[in-house]
């Protein structure tokens, strides 16, 4: 098993090509776009035609984890310079611009670019040692049906110091390189009722259509896990080796310490009907004993890290085989286990263990030419081990181990797999002050992230989980506190403090969310069960009016949903006020001592909009007409914050209820700030007037029906209320017969 760092390209930094031109790079092709000769059909002749050079930078492999839906790529730098200069300089980027196709690369479809700094680092820090960084994009590919066949192609394009242009699949960078390959999209675990009757093909009979809703969301039931008989018998005529479709179950007979014993018993029973010991044990202490992992099926390829705020440590596994996985997209299939380990005293003893992670892979025949490539992705807290750029490179070597449906354990950085490989790396930790302190971040209020919250306490943006549109919207009802504690444990303790923005920080006070406490989703993840979810209600510590929690999202494999660390049920009396929220950090029991996180301001405003209705019959609520006639009247719709307002007509419904559609001038109207044409707050005594007869459209609509009827005025303002689930509301009404001529 390869256990040595990637080599670096051994070149004097005096006889690396092209250092001029790099060194130029912009200002050359400020005079020429085509110098160096990548733009294809340019009038402008090429001076140097270096396309496509990968001297320097090179895309090492490209991934995707479908659980998480990251599209990750693994970048190698090269080379000890050329890269805009040391670690105490600005450096350079490099842009990596991804793309998918979903008809076999007949057409591409940009989802956008990520990029990350790289300085010059010299060959006395790093040795004959290349780095390799990585870098992950959010994507949302259509899911399908386990029994759909979903795999696609993705482009991913690496662009030295100058940004790839978008929706240009075919570009050719000067410096960096195009990789393609094939990855696997993930079944739908949610779906709409509707998509059922789509798939098989089938017409709702109509006696149902008015009782079933083709809208109602169905949960996935959970995949089965095949055990090693019915994968025996899955893959019967595959030549898929007994020591893998038993590995599981052959790897906890081998922990059993009594099975020594039980092998040398007279009379003693195989528990593996079908296999033979020699076929199961032989192979997988064959493969012990030679300290290398069989890569037939899958291997780890690369292995990078993510510099910026949110660090993380990116692996890229192919999968080679179209079987052998347990089991295609409609079972539990299995998973690529990899631990990573970071060497901090450059022993080579690796006996830092930084997390473990997984991606789950199943059988898929065919498979792509090449394979399928997955990602891991393991988010990681390097900031302790900064330092700052006077000081030199901070380069930590890493080592990563892959190991199918046996997870590596963390105490033994030696561990060899018997499906996998071992790999790895050299990486620069972003220089810096080193992060000692546990300095705690407010990252999110009302499900609104902090950078989108102004100081005057309005949200602009959208809330992140529930997708509410805010635009100078203050926040109301119960507001969900998020955020992080880096290098937070499982002991440690925090509060949340709220005083009004108007006070010093002495009337700093404690949310206390009791007696009820704070309901918290916390997944888990071991290597036995995978992820599990549980709802846990987390109370204060004594003394309770103190206000402090214990932290439950310290790691990467046992965290909270949505960072949540508390929240604050707003009331009346806070209507109106602006205050500031922070969260404090117990780090020797005495308060005064805490660490504090930066300081989130909100207004709130639970006050409901006015909404006012009436008719012009001396004010009424209510009135007689004959149809086909023009009915008026005046709404009053306000509020500090206006949102919106909108006219309904009961009985409603399709166009055969009564009221045909019909709907009074102006039907609604929007703030500027949602870009409609009122300004706050709103409107007052503003005139209504409703057609009752036939309008010739478009769309023409038939006049209405004699009836009672019920015309209601909705308002709603601009507040982000309960996170981003409601606004504050009115509504008021009147009613009105249209009775038919005596």
């Amino acid at each position: 098993m390869p256990d040595n760092l990637n080599d670096l390209q051994s070149v004097a930094a005096a006889d690396l090509p092209h250092l001029k031109e790099r060194a130029q790079f912009r200002s050359l092709i400020l005079t020429n776009p085509n110098y160096f000769g990548n733009l294809a059909n340019s009038p402008l002749q090429s001076v140097l035609n270096i396309a496509g050079n990968t001297t320097y930078e090179e895309i090492g492999c490209v991934g995707f984890e479908p659980q998480l839906s990251l599209l990750e790529a693994v970048v190698y730098i090269k080379q000890i310079t050329g890269y805009g200069g040391g670690i105490c300089g600005v450096g350079s980027q490099e842009y990596v611009r991804f793309y998918l196709s979903f008809d076999d690369g007949a057409t591409w479809q940009d989802q956008g670019e990520v990029y990350f700094t790289v300085y010059d680092v010299a060959a006395a820090a790093r040795g004959n040692q290349r780095l390799e960084y990585a870098c992950s994009l959010k994507i949302n590919p259509p899911k399908k049906f386990c029994s759909q066949r979903n795999i696609i192609r993705a482009r991913t394009i690496l662009s030295w110091n100058t940004p790839n242009p978008p929706n240009a699949p075919n570009h050719i960078p000067v410096w960096g390189n195009v990789h393609n390959t094939f990855i696997q999209v993930a079944k739908l675990s949610l779906f709409l009722l509707g998509d059922i009757f789509t798939l098989a093909n089938v017409k709702l009979p109509q006696v149902l259509e008015e009782v079933v809703d083709p809208k109602t969301e169905i949960s996935a039931k959970a995949a089965k896990t095949l055990s090693a008989f019915e994968l025996q018998d899955l893959y019967k005529d595959q030549k898929v080796e007994p020591h893998r479709l038993a590995l599981k179950e052959a790897l906890a007979v081998l922990e059993q310490p009594q099975l020594t014993q039980n092998l040398m018993t007279a009379g003693y029973k195989f528990p593996f009907a079908g296999f033979s010991s020699e076929q199961l044990f032989g192979p997988i202490a064959a493969a012990i004993a030679s300290g290398q992992g069989n890569t037939s099926y899958e291997q780890l390829e690369c292995i990078g890290y993510y510099p910026g705020d949110n660090e993380a440590l990116i692996g890229t596994v192919r999968v080679k085989l179209p079987s052998g996985y347990s089991g295609g997209p409609c079972t539990a299939g299995s998973f690529e286990y990899v631990t990573f380990w970071a060497d901090l005293d450059g022993s080579g003893s690796f006996a830092t263990c930084l997390g473990q992670t997984s991606v789950n892979v199943h059988d898929f025949n065919p498979i792509p030419e090449g394979g399928l490539e997955y990602a891991v992705f393991l988010p990681v807290d390097l900031g302790q081990y900064r330092q700052l750029c006077q000081n030199g490179p901070k380069l930590i070597p890493i080592r990563a181990i892959l190991s199918w449906n046996a997870a590596p354990p963390c105490n033994n950085p030696n561990y060899v797999p018997v499906w996998g490989n071992r790999l790895e790396t050299l990486i620069l930790v972003r220089p810096g002050a080193p992060s000692h302190a546990m300095t705690p971040l407010l990252s999110r209020a009302g499900d609104v992230s902090y950078i989108d919250i102004n100081s005057s306490g309005l949200a602009n943006g959208s809330t992140l989980e529930t997708g509410l549109v805010c635009h100078d919207s203050p926040f109301g009802g119960l507001i969900n506190l998020a955020g992080k504690i880096p290098s937070g444990t499982a002991g440690t303790k925090y509060r949340i403090m709220k005083k009004r923005h108007s006070d010093s920080d002495t009337f700093y006070a404690p949310i206390v969310n009791e007696p009820q406490g704070i309901g918290l989703f916390i997944n888990s993840w071991d290597s036995m069960t995978g992820w599990t979810s549980s709802h846990v209600v987390k109370h204060a510590e004594a003394p309770i009016a103190d206000g402090y929690y214990t932290y439950e999202d310290y790691s990467s494999t046992h965290y909270v949903e949505a960072n949540l660390m508390g929240y604050w049920q707003t009331v009346a009396a806070d209507d109106g006020g602006l205050f500031d929220l922070r969260i404090d950090v117990s780090v020797d029991g005495n308060p005064a001592h805490d660490l504090r996180s930066n300081v989130v301001t909100v207004l709130i405003d639970n006050t409901p909009p006015v909404a006012l209705l009436n008719l012009d019959l001396g004010g009424g609520q209510c009135g007689d007409f004959t149809p086909g006639s023009i009915i008026n009247g005046h709404f009053t719709a306000t509020d500090i914050h206006f949102g919106s307002f909108s006219f309904q007509i009961e009985p409603s419904g399709p166009p055969n209820f009564p009221s045909h559609g019909h709907l009074p001038n102006p039907p609604s109207g929007d703030s500027v700030l949602f870009a409609g044409s009122i300004s706050d707050p709103g409107l007052f005594g503003a005139s209504w007037s409703l057609n009752t007869g036939a309008i010739a459209g478009p769309p023409a609509l038939p006049a209405m029906d004699p009836c009672g009827y019920a015309l209601i005025l909705h308002v709603s303002d601009r507040t982000n209320v309960n996170n981003g689930f409601a606004r504050n509301t009115a509504q008021a009404s009147i009613g009105f017969c249209l009775r038919r001529p005596q």
